[in-house]
């Protein structure tokens, strides 16, 4: 069952990135940092072009997802004028920050482990040029700086001594595989050219929780298919002497070139895997992928198996403590509104349970014109804390943005004030434990 909470953020408390500067909240995520503390991460976002995403900001909350802000923070703010070693000065965006990391006093075996109480915080940041009017062209108008400035950068940091506020441990450094510090390819994928991750949190490859499982889309590489369509695993490991997380190994291709495919979602299921990914070109469907090992040879003639359920837009997956694997997209023909939960089985061909509308923008009677574009998407199912509920939360917003683009109207001042994260949660058949001891 998804039960609707309304607006779950409407506007950031950082000067630059309110209201009153044209800018609202957007890109949600989070986890849990200790027993009662947990994480907010959002990139902010405005109207002067598509995809205009601008600053990373967190939040430390006491008691749960939904408690009181004790600390509201930045971790990689906007630069109108960056240079990014060209010679230029282009707009820098930040956008859909993801996060991992075992919490805070967490036991594991018994013990806290050296790795508790250290996260990595990471997005995507590239530039964007400048139209004459000060508004930005889409990066797809852009192809070439687009494709020589996408990166992700990644943050390392640990909860504080007095439970309030982060600690950063490492600035943001541009991720790259171990053994390819330098040069133009940051990975062992051949000719990766530029990386994107997913939108999904990582999730452990092991039981001690010492090495996390990624994604990461590699593209340009293919003319014409803007955003890459290759998938691969990543895997992050935990290093004793630094006290640091490392990529340190990639795995091969998945779905390519069978299936185009972007935005993969890492699910740990039954002592193997699930992989899940937007279909791209194409924006008509979810693919599904089940593995032993996402980084054996194998794992990439796998990609012939694939399922692919109908969605549109985003498609973000998630392991559901029930038993379920859930998926939140739009769906064909209706594009990013409504918004849909989707339960399906993996021990059975990915069989759908269950469909269910987290949020229907156009039926809920907010100041939204149809021709507006309204849009739910970049859906989030935050880790399980324990209990019956889970924490969804998404962006809303308009397609129409300042200027018209893509529409044929501008967005007004009833709708800008719609625009948000929000939030909306699932209700499951009984209490699930949480996947971190504390006792």
């Amino acid at each position: 069952m998804i039960e609707p909470l309304g607006v779950f953020l409407h506007e950031c408390g950082l000067e630059g990135e309110r209201r009153r500067d044209d800018v609202f909240p957007a890109h949600p995520n989070g986890t849990q940092l200790s027993r009662d503390r947990f994480l907010i991460l959002y990139a902010t976002r405005g109207w002067r072009g598509i995809d205009e995403d601008r600053s990373i900001v967190y939040q430390v909350r006491a008691g749960s997802y939904l408690g009181p802000v004790l600390k509201e923070g930045m971790l990689a703010a906007t630069i109108p004028d960056w240079n990014p070693g060209d010679g230029g000065a282009y707009f820098q965006t930040n956008g859909a920050p993801s996060v991992f990391g075992v919490p805070k006093g967490a036991r594991i075996r018994g013990v806290v482990p050296a790795h508790a109480n250290l996260f990595v915080a990471k997005w995507y940041r590239n530039a964007r040029a400048y139209r004459e009017d000060g508004t930005l062209y889409k990066g797809i108008e852009t192809h070439e700086l687009m494709r020589r400035t996408l990166h992700v950068p990644a943050v390392q940091f640990r909860l504080n001594d007095t439970d309030d506020d982060i600690e950063v441990l490492q600035s943001a450094t541009e991720l790259r595989q171990v053994g390819y510090e330098t040069g133009p390819h940051r990975c062992s994928v051949e000719d990766p050219g530029d990386i994107n991750h997913g939108l999904v949190n990582p999730v452990p490859l092991t039981g001690a929780a010492d090495e996390w499982l990624d994604t990461c889309q590699f593209g340009w590489s293919e003319p014409g298919h803007f955003g890459g369509n290759r998938v691969a695993a990543v895997r992050h490991r935990y290093n004793r002497e630094r006290h640091r997380y490392e990529w340190v190994e990639t795995g091969p291709l998945l779905f390519y070139p069978h299936f185009p495919a972007i935005e993969a979602s890492p699910i740990r299921w039954r002592g193997g895997f699930v992989i899940a990914a937007r279909s791209y070109p194409g924006n008509q469907g979810a693919n599904f992928l089940r593995l032993n090992d996402p980084f054996a040879p194998a794992a990439a003639a796998a990609g012939v198996s694939t399922v692919q359920l109908p969605a549109s837009g985003p498609a973000t997956a998630y392991g559901c403590p029930d038993g379920l694997v859930r998926f939140f997209s739009g769906m064909p023909g209706q594009g990013r509104n409504p918004l849909y939960c989707t339960a399906v089985d993996p021990d059975d061909g990915f069989a759908v349970r269950g469909r269910s509308t987290v949020i229907d923008l156009l039926a809920s009677g907010l100041p939204l014109r149809p021709e507006a574009r309204p849009v739910a998407d970049m859906t989030k199912l935050l880790p399980h804390a324990g209990g019956r509920t889970g924490l969804v939360l998404l962006r809303v917003r308009t397609g129409a943005i300042n200027y018209p683009a893509n529409t044929p109207i501008a967005v007004n001042a009833a709708e800008k004030a719609v625009h948000g994260i929000y939030a909306a949660q699932i209700r499951y058949g009984e209490d699930y434990p949480g996947p971190w001891d504390f006792s």
